[in-house]
């Protein structure tokens, strides 16, 4: 394993542009949730119709096993810049060629340009950081997505409501353009310790090996089984959390933009608590506080929601800060897992974030059926429990080898 040194003046130029970069990637993933309406009526469909389509998005996860070691065979950086500018040519399709068909090919693309850079950038930082010190990164590096959501909605409701529901799509087009060019030429490419090991990309025997020996280990298993079921509990009312806002206090579309801007604040809180007390408190102990919390909230949701706005807008931040600072806290532990395969385990990791993502987009627009937010909920507390469980049962492991590590 090569040998890893203390962040320098050097890194956190590099991180800095991995972190604009991964901002407009993830803003035009992260709009379609607030102005799902809007894009309904682009496209010509249902609500209902339009967050099936969306949620292709999250089937691209599947794809895991295969696009997760690529950085390990073909550099971190090339394949964080390859999967920026396929983010970038998706937003394009969606503006210039609104079609049902277009959309959930564009859709797709864009799951999969997320489900190969996640597994990239944070192999990257495991290259580069200390265990010890990981979780501070971690933190920092995630406030671009928290930042996606403070930037990208504001602006998407800006553009929308001044020119159209396309606009949003091309400005990040170009945004994410730009990104990509930035990240291909300004970081320095980070050895890692894998190449020795890394499967040739697409070899079909070798992956099969690699995939097979990654699921024999327990921590792993529980691992995935974790990330899937917190993933199923935020997704399932999230996916229509501003129609439901819309209905039950009868808001325009600015005011939904601007009480959607807590929740970023609430993420960004967040990761920037992540950032101070997870490599502090201990990265099991901060996960399993961030499912306490989430289970929390949406046992509180269905009796406060009804009161006012504020409140509702405030129990839904506070899911979402327990959810950000639970799978913040989660990353660096899966990125120490099997030192030798960082972006395979990473990627296995993220391929349960997205299977949670797709049954829990898929289950939550198939209950607004119903129109009975309740009935979210209920589903949402089941899978943080379950995710709890599963976080609980690698406590005692992951503690024997972080003292290991610690002693070493």
């Amino acid at each position: 394993m090569e040998q890893q040194n203390h962040p320098t003046t050097h890194f956190w130029r590099e991180i800095s542009v991995i972190f604009i970069a991964r901002l407009w990637l993830s803003a035009g993933s992260r709009i379609v949730y607030p102005f799902l309406g809007p894009l309904s009526n682009g496209l010509g469909l249902s609500v209902e119709q339009t967050g099936a389509l969306v949620t292709l998005r999250t089937l691209a996860g599947f794809a895991a096993p295969v696009l997760a070691p690529l950085s390990d065979t073909y550099g971190r950086r090339r394949i964080m810049a390859i999967t920026l500018t396929i983010g970038a040519v998706t937003f394009a399709m969606l503006a210039l060629l609104p079609h049902p068909w277009v959309a959930a090919i564009a859709f797709l693309g864009l799951g999969l340009a997320l489900t190969a850079f996640g597994p990239a950038m944070y192999a990257y930082i495991g290259d580069r950081v200390p265990y010890a010190k990981r979780g501070t990164i971690t933190g920092l590096n995630e406030l671009s997505w928290a930042l996606a959501w403070l930037i990208g909605v504001p602006m998407s409701t800006w553009l929308i409501t001044r020119y159209s529901w396309r606009a949003p799509w091309l400005v990040l087009a170009a945004l994410t353009v730009g990104g990509a060019v930035l990240v291909q030429r300004l970081p320095p490419p980070a050895k890692h310790a894998s190449d020795a090991h890394a499967p040739q990309a697409f070899n079909g025997r070798a992956l099969l090996a690699l995939w097979r020996s990654l699921w024999r280990l327990p921590t792993v298993r529980w691992l995935f089984l974790g990330a899937f079921f917190l993933s199923a509990a935020i997704e399932t009312p999230f996916i229509v959390y501003g129609v439901w806002l819309q209905n039950l206090h009868t808001i325009s579309l600015a005011t939904l933009g601007f009480a959607s801007t807590f929740f970023g604040i609430a993420e960004g809180a967040a990761e920037i608590a992540s950032a101070l007390f997870t490599d502090r408190v201990g990265k099991i102990r901060s996960v399993i506080l961030g499912l306490l919390l989430l289970v929390g909230a949406f046992l509180a949701l269905p009796t406060v929601a009804g009161r006012s706005l504020t409140a509702a807008v405030f129990i839904l931040s506070l899911a979402l800060f327990g959810f950000e600072f639970g799978i913040v806290s989660l990353l660096p532990v899966a990125s120490e897992v099997v030192p030798t395969q960082r972006a395979a385990v990473v990627g296995l990791i993220g391929m349960g974030l997205q299977m949670g993502r797709t049954m829990g987009g898929f289950l939550g627009s198939w209950l607004w059926q119903w129109e009975q937010f309740t009935i979210h909920m209920s589903a949402a507390t089941v899978f943080a429990i379950s995710s709890l469980f599963c976080i609980w049962r690698i406590r005692h492991a992951v503690h024997h080898w972080e003292h290991d590590e610690a002693q070493s």
